[in-house]
């Protein structure tokens, strides 16, 4: 018996290598599916440029964004509310929103979302609090949906009009 491997043994433990490779890939791509952007807050002074904004990032599955509409009356079947009204109690807030992020000066979040309908929405704009505080104060929501293995990237933005999408 050589000491040494064969060529075949390197050609089948770089076949392997590139396998595993190419797995740690696919498993990264599904990591990084959900949903990514920024909140810019638009300016409606001439001249003035469009600033990232801090706030709370946060999604609402369709049922409990559904029983929400209902109960501040507005309606469900619209797919995006660039004004609601409606503040959290930190009770409240855990029994509807699934997955939160907390927005920073820089304007970036990241939410690690499963495939299908949410309901993507702002709260506190202009918070620059480190920690989710309450009561937690709803801006506006709009529906989004991800795919599977797939990152959305959807900036958010809000000025005179509201909460937008884009």
């Amino acid at each position: 018996m050589s000491k040494f491997a064969t060529p075949t043994f390197y050609f089948l433990l770089l076949g392997l290598l590139s396998a595993c490779s190419s797995l740690g890939q696919k498993n990264k791509e599904v990591l990084q599916a959900g949903i990514a952007g920024k909140l810019i807050g638009q300016s409606d002074v001439m001249g003035q440029p469009d600033a990232f904004l801090p706030g709370v990032v946060f999604v609402v599955a369709p049922q409990k964004m559904e029983a929400l509409l209902l109960q501040i009356g507005a309606e469900p079947s619209r797919p995006l509310h660039p004004i609601l009204s409606h503040s959290f109690s930190e009770e409240d807030f855990q029994r509807t929103a699934t997955l939160v992020d907390l927005i920073e000066k820089e304007g970036d979040y990241h939410l690690d979302v499963p495939p299908g309908d949410w309901w993507l929405c702002l709260g506190n704009v202009g918070s620059l609090s480190s920690t989710l505080t309450f009561p937690l104060y709803l801006n506006g929501c709009g529906m989004v949906k991800v795919e599977a293995g797939k990152l959305l990237k959807k900036d958010i933005t809000w000025g005179e009009g509201g909460f937008g999408l884009k």
